[in-house]
């Protein structure tokens, strides 16, 4: 306890004692001689309670108990202050949950408290304590009226709303939904009020008010439309399709060192998808980032009902997310929303939506002005439809593409969706077709459509044709990367013969992938090559190849004279090896990566995944490379709850009294209390004392 506090205490005590003095008496000296006794005793109890804090808030309270005592029969202002203070630390002493409490109460930013109390709130709630809980949902609601911010304090009675929603209060769930949509309706800007109104609706969706969903929806589009168009301001080109994104990433840029370097083709264009994807930032401290403020109204429009038509997709409401992607008015951006929307149908089993849906992807489509860009869109459109079992329409509009690279992408697609459905012989029959297209095909794009048929017959199982078409895959004129592409080709075929069962052809195969990786020129290819090889060999169980083949691509790595080519290099690998489920490789990758943003990611992920793992000593050992604080915070409270699930709770305390954030802080103690819960554990000495001092701490 702080020395003013003390000052503030006594000086209750002494109003209190003092107040004796307007009760009736016989004999006023005396009165007062006892009143002076009282306050000196009361004041000696509360100077020792103060001494006992240092070490047990539990002892603190007794004395404060007694301090009281001594002034039984007088005023209860003492009671009404300092005890109920003293009796909140003393139970936080005791337990992760109530300890968790006080940090959140101590969380600066308004909206992060109200965010950080509603999720308390709602352990407690599934714990059966609802008086508790309800409680701490109007702490939470307080700190949310005191968000200045609309946008803000919208999401976070959002949220709120939400979290009553999962504690059973459906009624005054609806209140708050109710007060968020009044916050988004004041907000000036239309780009923000439509992303706000799409957020509020998709928490809606989530509980289960699909009707009103719809309706929020709705506004959101409203506000999107009115946002005006004018000139000025930073036009982004179309965000491109997923199909021609990966094609721009099969031709990453060789060694920016080497000699003779094989030329970029055209850069992927900029776009600043995903910014609003689907989750909004915590806090936008009242402004937009600088690259956003930049952005001309026609932009911030497409990417509004990009966003609108991903949430609508996300609540499974199709038919409002079409209408988002229709308000395009660029033909690559409404071709690239509705293809997102019918893939989101057919992962969720939708079919029939999925085929009402790619007619007008497929127009979209065509109507793209530029040959090579309406080619790709019509490649991924062919896709889907095969996907969707529409093979017939799937071949019509793959006879329609005039890129040979593309249409034997289309071909092989659909080849893959044929074998799927059980026409192995259709699906050879098309192939066939694909690797007589894909050899007309241009030298840049040869090596890539030769290596999307050799894919094509892996997945039918043709293993033996498959390493023969990838054979076939050589250097070409103005291909530098052709050899990578042929390592990559017998990596990917491998892969699948492992998925497959047969082990044998997977390690045959492999050995001609590191063969002609041995070959590879420029040292960033040749480092991720390997590392492909490397996550085949660990999906063999081959563990020691996989470690040779992971530190060989590492030694490669390290050869690469620029910097910025090296953190690309090693940052690929990493996540190479994240997306294989290798995390502790993957550790080790990022520990030698410079200290840039992605690095920070990167070691962020990993920590998370191996405490998802069990694999805690690992992700404490990732989180220590991790240099952006927002980041670290979140990494420590994942492990930190995942200590606690494995009844590790000594050590998930220490983790949270490390934790700089208190937002983060107060999350770890929530999950930390909710495990206690769970196993009916009791708070032990030593948990007790980090208890104690994390409540040291933020006093």
């Amino acid at each position: 306890m702080n020395k003013p506090l003390l000052v503030t205490i006594i000086a209750c005590l002494a109003v209190v004692a003092l107040g004796c003095r307007r009760a009736p008496r016989k004999s006023p000296a005396s009165s007062d001689e006892n009143a002076r006794k009282l306050l000196a005793e009361a004041s000696r109890l509360v100077k020792s309670a103060q001494q006992a804090e240092r070490t047990s808030y539990a002892d603190a309270l007794k004395l404060y108990e007694k301090a009281v005592a001594k002034l039984e029969s007088t005023k209860a202002e003492f009671k009404d202050t300092i005890l109920p203070r003293a009796k909140l630390k003393a139970e936080a002493e005791q337990s992760p949950l109530a300890c968790a409490l006080l940090v959140a109460e101590s969380v600066g930013k308004p909206g992060s408290r109200a965010c950080a109390l509603s999720e308390i709130a709602t352990k407690h709630a599934e714990s059966g304590q609802k008086d508790k809980a309800s409680e701490i949902f109007s702490q939470a609601l307080h700190a949310a009226d005191k968000t200045k911010d609309d946008y803000d304090k919208a999401l976070v009675l959002a949220q709120i709303a939400i979290k009553h929603v999962e504690s059973g209060e459906k009624g005054k769930a609806s209140e708050i939904f109710s007060q968020a949509l009044q916050a988004a309706e004041k907000i000036k800007d239309d780009y923000e009020k439509a992303l706000v109104l799409a957020q509020i609706a998709i928490k809606h969706a989530e509980a289960g008010q699909q009707d009103k969903a719809s309706e929020i929806f709705s506004r959101a589009l409203v506000a999107a439309e009115n946002i005006v168009s004018s000139s000025g301001g930073l036009d982004i080109p179309a965000e491109k399709p997923e199909k021609e994104v990966a094609r721009d990433q099969t031709s990453n840029a060789a060694d920016t060192t080497t000699e003779n370097a094989p030329p970029r083709p055209p850069p992927p264009s900029e776009t600043v998808e995903g910014v609003h994807s689907g989750k909004v930032s915590e806090s936008r401290n009242g402004s937009e980032p600088p690259h956003l403020e930049r952005l001309s109204p026609s932009t911030r429009k497409a990417m509004a009902l990009a966003m609108i038509a991903f949430l609508c997709a996300e609540a499974g409401q199709y038919d409002m997310a079409t209408q988002a992607a229709q308000m395009q008015e660029h033909a690559g951006r409404k071709f690239r929303d509705l293809a997102r929307i019918a893939r989101k149908c057919l992962r969720a089993g939708h079919k029939d939506k999925a085929s009402e849906i790619l007619p007008q992807a497929h127009r979209a489509a065509q109507k793209r002005k530029e040959g090579f860009e309406r080619d790709i869109s019509l490649d991924e459109a062919a896709e889907l439809y095969g996907e969707a079992g529409e093979h017939h329409q799937a071949l019509k509009i793959a006879a329609t593409i005039q890129d040979s690279f593309c249409k034997t992408s289309a071909l092989a697609s659909i080849a893959e969706s044929l074998s799927k459905a059980g026409q192995k012989e259709e699906a050879l029959e098309l192939l066939s077709q694909a690797y007589s297209v894909a050899e007309t095909a241009e030298d840049f794009w040869k090596p890539s459509a030769l290596a999307d048929v050799s894919r094509g017959y892996a997945a039918v199982g043709q293993y033996d044709q498959a390493v023969r078409v990838a054979q076939r895959i050589q250097k070409g004129r103005g291909r530098g990367d052709s050899i990578r592409i042929k390592a990559d080709a017998f990596a990917a075929i491998a892969a699948i013969c492992t998925e497959a069962g047969d082990k044998e052809k997977a390690s045959e195969v492999l050995s001609l992938s590191l063969r002609v990786a041995e070959t590879i020129k420029y040292r960033g290819h040749k480092a991720n090559a390997l590392a492909s090889i490397a996550s085949v060999y660990a999906q063999l169980e081959q563990k020691q190849n996989a470690s040779k083949m992971l530190s060989q691509a590492l030694q490669v790595a390290k050869k690469q004279s620029d910097s910025d080519s090296r953190a690309d290099t090693l940052s690929d690998i990493a996540r190479k090896l994240i997306h294989a489920g290798k995390y502790r490789q993957a550790l080790r990758v990022a520990k030698m990566m410079p200290s840039v943003p992605e690095k920070s990611s990167a070691l962020a992920e990993i920590a998370v995944r191996l405490a998802e793992d069990g694999e805690h000593d690992e992700a404490i050992e990732a989180v220590k490379g991790i240099k952006d604080g927002r980041e670290e915070a979140q990494a420590l409270a994942n492990i930190a709850g995942k200590l606690a699930q494995a009844g590790r709770y000594l050590e998930a305390l220490r983790i949270a009294k490390k934790i700089e954030r208190r937002a983060w802080k107060a999350a770890a103690l929530r999950d930390i209390g909710a495990a206690y819960a769970k196993s009916a554990q009791r708070v032990g000495a030593a948990e007790r004392k980090l208890l104690h001092s994390i409540i040291r701490e933020i006093e």
